[in-house]
């Protein structure tokens, strides 16, 4: 194992400044915030640590338990990135659904969420500082959580070149580190037109109506 990868900074550190959230914020970004938070794992909780329990577990080797921290952090950003978001919950013994607004936006830069181990992977450049994501597709559910219909915004882009370096975020094209100049600079988000979708029923609409919904389910693709 070599030194970088036992730098505990490189594990525990993101990849770029931490997102700060305003008063009340209710975004994509701030749930992100939120998992990727650190927790303490204490009381029932706690970790159970090998190396103390041989040192101090007594002759009947008991089982000593520490306090610990738990962070949750992306490494590898994928190709396409599917966010679920909570909208079913259970009260006790009830169940509801939840129908808060999130806030999304169409360029989602989620490098203050991913580890800083991820600088060494192949798809990134020297310097890269953001990671972006364009929103392609949007399911929303009407209803309640006894009776409902879902429905979906999708947006229609133009095919991708196949010398695109978009294909490099692929899982089988990451083999080898390609010098792609065209992630040394922020692209533009693709061109499109945004569709609403229920079942058979077609029709286009603003993006400006799709950032209205009630998301359940967010697309998105990876431009950087």
């Amino acid at each position: 194992m070599d030194e970088e990868s036992e730098d505990a900074n490189m594990w525990t550190s993101t990849f770029s400044m931490k997102y700060q959230c305003e008063e009340g914020e209710c975004s994509v970004q701030s749930c992100l915030n939120q998992f990727t938070t650190w927790e303490l794992l204490n009381g029932y909780n706690k970790v159970a640590c090998d190396l103390c329990t041989k040192r101090h577990g007594g002759p009947e080797k008991k089982t000593q338990y520490n306090n610990a921290t738990k962070q949750l952090l992306i490494y590898n950003p994928p190709a396409v990135l599917i966010l679920h978001l909570k909208r079913f919950q259970v009260y006790r013994y009830r169940s509801a659904k939840v129908s808060k607004y999130v806030k999304f936006p169409t360029l989602l830069d989620i490098a203050p969420f991913c580890s800083k181990r991820s600088k060494n992977l192949p798809t990134f450049e020297e310097g890269q500082t953001k990671i972006l994501y364009s929103l392609y597709g949007v399911v929303e559910h009407s209803g309640s959580i006894h009776g409902g219909h879902y429905v979906s915004y999708v947006k229609v882009r133009p095919q991708l070149d196949k010398n695109n370096y978009r294909w490099n975020f692929l899982p089988r094209n990451q083999a080898i580190k390609k010098d792609n100049t065209a992630l040394k600079k922020e692209p533009s988000i693709p061109t499109g037109k945004w569709y609403y979708i229920s079942d058979s029923y077609v029709s286009e609409v603003t993006e400006a109506k799709v950032l209205e919904a009630q998301a359940y389910l967010l697309f998105y693709e990876r431009i950087l």
